[in-house]
């Protein structure tokens, strides 16, 4: 599925002084719909189902980043993993978005990268997972083909990492060496 298969719209509503809420429609695609709400007075943001039920408290999380059609990106206060949690319309986590220019990787050709255990792969902007967490190394796609490496190590100047070492190579979206 590319990001042209579904068409979704946001509006931010004001429901009092107190608080808003984003409600996010989708068309084309049956998903669930997560409304992010927020607290404009403490800074807090949490995420409540369809039916009102609460999926992440308000106070649980750091950031709330906009929602998507059928996950949302988050930062926990109590999280010590590397990573942004991606929660789906139940408020189970099911991937873990790479970090990158300290937020959550961008979107490139549709795809972003995610990781588990130190090892990276790849989820559609839809957040389906379609190439699970296999590499040491991985770029971005770009023009349908990612740079990546099973084993690669990283060096720091104490700010900043990279990758040195390893045998790279180019995948096309299914995982298969170009």
């Amino acid at each position: 599925m590319s990001e042209r298969d579904f068409l979704y719209l946001q509006y931010h509503v004001e429901a009092s002084n107190d608080y808003s809420f984003d409600i996010v429609f989708s068309f084309g695609q049956e998903r669930e719909i997560m409304y992010r709400i927020s607290n404009e007075e403490t800074d807090e943001c949490g995420y409540v189902n369809v039916n009102g039920d609460t999926l992440v408290p308000f106070g649980e999380c750091v950031i709330c980043f906009s929602d998507s059609v059928n996950y949302a990106i988050v930062v926990k206060w109590d999280d010590q993993s590397y990573g942004f949690p991606a929660i789906d319309s139940k408020g189970e986590e099911t991937f873990r978005v790479f970090v990158y220019d300290n937020g959550p990787d961008y979107i490139e050709d549709g795809t972003f990268r995610i990781i588990k255990g130190g090892l990276i792969g790849y989820s559609t902007e839809g957040g389906e997972i379609i190439i699970p967490p296999q590499y040491e190394g991985s770029w971005p796609f770009e023009n349908g083909r990612a740079l990546v490496s099973l084993k690669a190590s990283k060096e720091s100047d104490g700010e900043h990492w990279w990758w040195v070492d390893g045998d790279w190579f180019y995948i096309d979206e299914n995982g298969n060496v170009k």
